[in-house]
C-alpha cells in the first residue's frame, strides 16, 4: 500500500498540475528562441557521441519529462525505445494525446524543425515529419514515477537503461541538498553499468513558476560542485558538464542564474 503523504502529494498534484498551461511556454516563438541553448546540449552531446549507441537495441528512460518531448528530439535516432514517464497524471495524458495525433495534442513540429533543420542542417522535405513519427514510434511505453520512492518505477518496470535522461526536475521537489542526493540515486538504480545521464539542472535558483502568472514555487538551491557531490554519491562520474549563461536560455518563470548541462557515467 502506498504511504498516505505520497498519495496526498500525488492526488495535489493532479489536481494543480495544468498541462496545458505549463506548455503554454513552448508555444511562442520566442520560447524556442530561449530553449535554443538547451537544444543545442542535446544536438551536440549525440552528434558528438550517438553512434557509440547501437539503434536497435538502446533502451532509454525518460525520468520526469513534463508534458514535454523537446529533449527527446536529437536521441531519437540512436535509441529503440523510449519509456517515458512523468510524476502528474495531466503529463502522461498531454505525451499521449500528441503521440497518438490527436488534435488536442500540443504542436512540437517547431521545436523539431529547428533540430533537423537548423542544428542536424538537414533539408530533406520529407526529414521534420519522419522525425516526428519515429518520436512517437519509440514511445513505447507511457508510466508514473515518484523519485522519492525506493523503486521510483514501481513494481511494474524492472529493467535498466542505457541513457537516461531527467531535465529540471528533481530540484523542484526537493527541500534540501542531502534529499536531491538520495532521489538521483533512486533515479540511477534503472542505469546499466556504464549507462549515461544527461541531466539539465536550473542553478543558483530559488523560485520557479510552472506557468506565468502562478504563484511562486520553491526550489532547492544547487550550485555545479552541488550536482558533482550528487553524481559522486549517485555512483555516477562526470564525464562533461556545459555551464549555459545565455541569457535566451534562462526561462522567465524562473529566477536561476545558469542551467547546467551534465552528461554522466553509472560506475
Amino acid at each position: 500500500m502506498e504511504d498516505q503523504e505520497v498519495l496526498s502529494y500525488r492526488e495535489e498534484t493532479n489536481l494543480h498540475f495544468n498541462s496545458k498551461a505549463y506548455l503554454q511556454r513552448f508555444t511562442d516563438p520566442h520560447d524556442l528562441w530561449y530553449h535554443a541553448a538547451i537544444l543545442k546540449c542535446w544536438h551536440t552531446f549525440y552528434q558528438e557521441h550517438g553512434k557509440e549507441f547501437d539503434p536497435t537495441k538502446t533502451s532509454m528512460l525518460e525520468f520526469g519529462g513534463g508534458p514535454t518531448v523537446w529533449d527527446l528530439i536529437s536521441v531519437t535516432p540512436f535509441v529503440s525505445s523510449i519509456t517515458f514517464t512523468d510524476f502528474a497524471d495531466t503529463s502522461r495524458t498531454e505525451i499521449q494525446l500528441w503521440k497518438s495525433k490527436n488534435p488536442d495534442g500540443h504542436n512540437w513540429k517547431p521545436y523539431i524543425e529547428y533540430v533537423v533543420r537548423t542544428l542536424e542542417d538537414n533539408n530533406d522535405p520529407n526529414a521534420v515529419n519522419l522525425r516526428e513519427q519515429e518520436i512517437r514510434d519509440k514511445i513505447h511505453q507511457l508510466a508514473p514515477c515518484d523519485a522519492r520512492a525506493d523503486k521510483p518505477l514501481g513494481d511494474n518496470i524492472q529493467e535498466e537503461f542505457d541513457i537516461i535522461h531527467t531535465n529540471l526536475c528533481l530540484e523542484a521537489v526537493c527541500d534540501d541538498k542531502e534529499t536531491f542526493y538520495r532521489y538521483l540515486k533512486n533515479v540511477c538504480q534503472y542505469l546499466k553499468p556504464k549507462g549515461c545521464m544527461l541531466i539539465v539542472t536550473a542553478c543558483e535558483c530559488h523560485s520557479y513558476q510552472c506557468w506565468k502568472g502562478e504563484d511562486n514555487l520553491h526550489a532547492l538551491y544547487l550550485e555545479s560542485e552541488d550536482l558533482d557531490m550528487a553524481c559522486k554519491t549517485a555512483g555516477l562520474t562526470v564525464l562533461k558538464k556545459h555551464i549555459v549563461q545565455d541569457a535566451s536560455a534562462v526561462n522567465a518563470t524562473s529566477n536561476s542564474k545558469y542551467y547546467q548541462f551534465t552528461v554522466a557515467q553509472k560506475n
